[in-house]
């Protein structure tokens, strides 16, 4: 179809350039001609109109960490300083925020005095005979024993650290300084950088052309001279609401090896979903259009 597509638009620019240069007299354009290059030029648009072309599925984007690590209070205790606000970046085992100590010093306190006391009533009852009583005193040596070292590994946790290098995005754990905190709460949540997730959001009418494996580009509003190139990852088999709309989210990884990329960044997110002809990518928005205006009920 190439050398003849080209010999017609060859055809038609020569007509066109003659007759724009007036090169043609009035004799020349007889009905029959004009009939046959009206067929002509019909024919050249037809045959264009097949011409296949790059056909892409584009939508809004927003970046997500691939994982997150969360970090939970371990045991009930006092929130003494946060060092790290969302965020910012952290190391593996860099200081995130500390508990305070006081309230476990005094609970330490209290049970040396209280296995001190189960001492002297186990030698008092060793003493006067008293064995079965002597024994209790010890079971419960045994367990202030156990409580006491429960809370002198506390002591030693009061130091909260990044498990990963990433960066904080939790909210901003400075506002409850100084609040106690109960055993399993979340205080922070990291995301590694090392890979991110391009989330799309593509319109129904399109997400029947996308498939896993489909290239895609993505540009990020924060970096408008940058493109990144993968592949869809993931297709969402659930449509959802958004902006009254109902889309499908569709993932795509991206390696942030120069370490640029945050969390939340949005942008552009464009699928190349292989060629379709030229005027069925011309005309196939507007006919879903007239469809949804003047053909629904």
């Amino acid at each position: 179809m190439g050398p003849f597509l080209t010999l017609i638009a060859g055809l038609i620019g020569w007509i066109g350039q003659s007759i724009y240069r007036k090169q043609l007299d009035q004799s020349f354009l007889t009905p029959q001609r004009r009939s046959i290059l009206f067929a002509v030029i019909i024919l050249g648009i037809f045959c264009i109109g097949w011409l296949p072309a790059s056909f892409t599925v584009s939508g809004k984007c927003v970046l997500e960490p691939r994982e997150k690590r969360f970090v939970v209070a371990q045991f009930d205790a006092v929130l003494k300083k946060v060092h790290k606000l969302p965020g910012t970046t952290v190391t593996k085992g860099e200081l995130l925020a500390e508990f305070d100590e006081r309230a476990i010093e005094l609970e330490i306190n209290s049970l040396l005095a209280e296995i001190q006391k189960t001492r002297k009533m186990q030698d008092v009852h060793t003493a006067t005979g008293k064995a079965a009583l002597s024994q209790m005193a010890v079971l419960e040596r045994r367990g202030l024993e156990e409580q006491l070292q429960l809370f002198r590994d506390r002591l030693s946790k009061l130091s909260v650290e990044s498990p990963v290098d990433g960066i904080v995005i939790s909210e901003n754990m400075e506002r409850i300084e100084g609040s106690p905190i109960s055993r399993g709460q979340g205080l922070f949540e990291i995301a590694p950088l090392k890979m991110m997730i391009a989330e799309a959001y593509i319109a129904q009418e399109d997400i029947g052309y996308v498939q896993e494996g489909a290239d895609t580009t993505i540009t990020l509003e924060s970096f408008p001279d940058k493109t990144w190139q993968s592949t869809v990852y993931t297709i969402f088999p659930r449509a959802e609401p958004r902006e009254g709309k109902s889309v499908f989210l569709v993932e795509s990884l991206i390696e942030n090896s120069e370490k640029i990329l945050r969390p939340g960044m949005g942008g552009e997110f464009e699928i190349n979903v292989g060629k379709k002809p030229l005027a069925w990518k011309l005309f196939r928005k507007p006919w879903i259009y007239f469809q949804k205006t003047f053909l629904n009920d």
